[in-house]
């Protein structure tokens, strides 16, 4: 859900989120937040691109709807701060 919020935000230019769960609302927020700290300088499209292949890999790889983030943190690493990673 998270990542079909940041695409109608980043894709569609939606100002306001489609969403009543503060949870999910948080998990933007924070996702939000480190594109806008790691990723200054990275265009709309290119962000669209990443949030739109981690869609594809989180619909196609999912069982249980969590295996998508060990992808992830596979070739990307876990975010620990701005510019760290922390790779397996």
């Amino acid at each position: 859900m998270i990542v079909e919020l940041l695409l109608d935000k980043y894709y569609f230019g939606d100002i306001k989120y489609d969403c009543d769960n503060q949870f999910i609302l948080d998990g933007v927020r924070y996702v939000e937040e480190a594109i806008n700290m790691d990723m200054p300088e990275i265009d709309k499209e290119m962000i669209v691109n990443i949030l739109g292949v981690l869609r594809f890999v989180a619909k196609r790889r999912t069982r249980t709807g969590r295996e998508y983030m060990d992808i992830v943190h596979q070739y990307v690493g876990q975010r620990v701060a701005t510019g760290i990673r922390i790779m397996p």
